[in-house]
Order: structure tokens, then C-alpha cells, then sequence
């Protein structure tokens, strides 16, 4: 799945701010880290995404980057104590992209979107759904 990245700051110092890229879940890891008056967010606008595969490799990446808390746990464990706890956090930060096409034709309704295909021709099932309907849309519509 691919996760939302977002802008972030660390305070260093009082003239020192590091910006950081981090999906929402590793942010509540640097405000364990570094202290919630130490990091901010620079912006709610998603900047970019990464791949992730699991969330048990996704958790252990985590673990490798940011440590050991203590001698009895990780950074990452201290903040997210269940598996389920970190999974829902991942699933949360999830990024769905959406092409421009997807937000255009989303608005639409089926009769509009049934004289959209007649007027490319397309041929459709009379009872096909909205979300079928679009797919054909998009797959004939001409590139832009």
C-alpha cells in the first residue's frame, strides 16, 4: 500500500529547524523522541508517498531507524504497545490517489455519463453501474 507523506519540523535548537518527510504515524514517533513542543507539522497538504509492504516490515524499519527507547523497548513499541494499535495507524495514513479524470467523472451521473459513452460510440450493458460506467469512460476517453 502506499502511505501519505507530510512536511514536518524538529526544532534542534532555537534557531535550527530540520524538516523532516514522514508519514502521520512516524510523526507521533518524533513527538515521543523529540518532544511535543519540538516538532510541528509544516503543512496538511500531502507532499509525496512511499511503498509499504506490511505493516510488521514497515514496524521493524521503524525500529532499525529510531532505536531503542530503553533497554527493555524500541521507540516505536513504546508508542504503538499492540500490533493492531500500529496496523490501524498505517491503514489511517493510507494515500489514495485520484486522477483528475476519477474526480471529474465521480460527479457525474449514470445518464450523463451513458451520454458521454454514446457520444464516443462506446457500446455498454444497459444496466451496468456507475462505477462501470466510468471505467469505460475513462478507458475510451481520449488523452489529454
Amino acid at each position: 500500500m502506499k502511505v501519505a507523506l507530510y512536511p514536518f519540523f524538529i526544532a534542534r535548537s532555537i534557531d535550527t529547524k530540520i524538516k523532516v518527510t514522514v508519514p502521520k504515524y512516524e510523526a507521533e514517533i518524533l513527538l515521543s523522541v523529540h518532544g511535543e513542543d519540538r516538532v510541528s507539522i509544516e503543512s496538511d497538504n500531502v507532499v509525496g508517498s512511499f511503498e509499504v509492504d506490511s505493516a510488521a516490515e514497515e514496524r521493524e524499519r521503524l525500529r532499525m531507524k529510531y532505536g531503542m527507547k530503553n533497554q527493555d523497548s524500541f521507540w516505536v513499541d513504546d508508542v504503538f504497545k499492540r500490533q493492531q494499535d500500529f496496523a490501524d495507524a498505517l491503514e489511517k495514513s493510507k494515500y489514495i490517489e485520484e486522477s483528475a479524470e476519477d474526480g471529474a467523472y465521480s460527479k457525474n451521473t449514470r445518464e450523463e455519463l451513458k451520454a458521454i459513452l454514446d457520444g464516443m460510440m462506446v457500446k455498454y450493458p444497459a444496466n451496468a453501474s456507475k462505477e462501470q460506467l466510468i471505467s469505460l469512460v475513462e478507458a475510451n476517453a481520449p488523452a489529454v
